[in-house]
């Protein structure tokens, strides 16, 4: 970025690896319906696409840039070797023999293994030209900086305007960000450190940051009786984006199963905001003569205090009986608004949910559902009801939970 983007950069030493070659053997139909120069240009780009997939260049805005255009005729009446040695001269078995194949072409590009630059003001002796320059370059790179900055905020704003009504605070705070880096990029010289803590701060709020992706939510049960009332992977985590593995739930009135959830991370650090983070659950009866008895008086949650892994929630003991009704379930994840990045309070948390029940002649499952709800809202009441009356007459649930990226991707 700062080479072809910025341009206040030179290559100061680089140290090349193997080469990347590709041989194109072009048949040749095509090759009579096209002229050297043509064949010349679509081998090149045909080439470039395949040496992008290593060198990854990006735009300004730090998008991987997209492929270049080659006509899908091209590539299809050619056959391609590839190589990342020196050794591309002897046409392969195959196609040595192929008589509709006639032109060769190869191309060949030194992958970069290190590559170190330095900025242009390396190159003036002067020292009050030096300085000059310098302060040039920094504010060059600022104000681009701030410009990426901005087109960061304005699309996020873009997303939360919707949904301004749950995440008015953070909705409010980001608009007096984005006229902050406004009234900053009207000024002639922008402060560099200003603009250094914007892009911390949008950083923080905006990006999501790779721990993330490493974050697992996890649940585990334990049956009264190994093998009865409940089944399916225990514990089972899931990755962000993911559901957990299937729990069948058929407890009945002679027993049932206790299940916890919990959140596992790579994080370490002990002061972090996700350590504040927890993942709750609540229960209230259907009926007053269910198996849940009066329900949970609190809310059962997790504990993030310290460690890799949450402590888990309090056991909810999955006891269904032959009574009409059963238990209302229902989760969330919570954490103080005043802590949390922006966009962990675009995520949330989801049951999905099956019932399957047999009343003769038939069994059948139900629709799957999902009920999800964002940070610091609790998901629609998933009903925990299952019964065995006989072989031809009983009810029984099959369910998941995860954690999803919300809002905005």
């Amino acid at each position: 970025m700062l080479l072809d983007t910025f341009g206040t950069h030179f290559i100061y030493k680089a140290t090349f690896g193997q080469f990347l070659q590709n041989r194109f053997l072009v048949s040749k139909d095509f090759h009579l319906s096209s002229s050297d120069d043509e064949l010349l240009q679509l081998s090149v780009k045909s080439f470039m696409n395949k040496y992008w997939r290593v060198a990854r260049p990006r735009t300004s805005r730090g998008e991987i840039k997209p492929p270049l255009d080659v006509d899908e005729s091209f590539l299809s009446a050619t056959r391609i070797q590839e190589a990342t040695n020196s050794d591309v001269k002897s046409i392969p078995p195959e196609y040595k023999n192929d008589a509709t194949l006639s032109t060769v072409f190869i191309r060949k590009f030194p992958l970069p293994l290190f590559i170190e630059v330095k900025p242009i003001y390396e190159l003036i002796d002067d020292e009050h030209i030096k300085m000059a320059m310098f302060l040039a370059v920094q504010n060059h790179i600022a104000r681009a900086s701030l410009s990426d900055i901005e087109f960061q905020v304005r699309t996020t704003i873009g997303h939360l305007e919707k949904f301004s009504q749950f995440l008015k605070p953070k909705y409010e705070s980001i608009n007096l960000l984005l006229n902050e880096i406004l009234n900053e990029s009207l000024k002639t010289f922008v402060n560099y450190s200003h603009v250094q803590a914007l892009g911390q701060f949008v950083n923080f709020h905006l990006v999501k940051p790779s721990w993330w992706y490493d974050t697992r939510l996890c649940f585990e049960y334990k049956s009264d009786m190994p093998g009865k009332f409940c089944s399916g992977t225990t514990p089972s985590c899931a990755k962000i984006n993911h559901y957990t593995s299937t729990f069948k739930d058929w407890s009945r009135s002679s027993g049932g199963c206790s299940l916890s959830w919990n959140i596992n991370t790579s994080l370490t650090e002990p002061n972090h905001w996700l350590r504040h983070v927890k993942l709750c659950y609540m229960y209230k009866p259907i009926t007053k003569r269910d198996s849940c008895k009066i329900g949970s008086e609190v809310d059962y949650c997790t504990d993030f205090t310290e460690g890799i892994a949450s402590i888990p929630t309090k056991p909810y003991y999955d006891h269904s009986d032959n009574n009409k009704g059963g238990c209302y379930l229902t989760w969330k994840l919570t954490v103080p608004n005043e802590i949390a990045p922006t966009w962990f309070l675009n995520t949330k948390f989801c049951v999905k949910f099956e019932v399957g029940s047999k009343t003769l002649p038939h069994y059948g499952k139900s629709k799957a559902k999902e009920y999800c709800a964002y940070v610091n809202r609790y998901t629609m009441f998933y009903q925990d009801r299952t019964y065995f009356r006989t072989h031809w007459d009983y009810r029984e649930n099959f369910v998941q939970w995860g954690i999803f990226e919300g809002l905005w991707q």
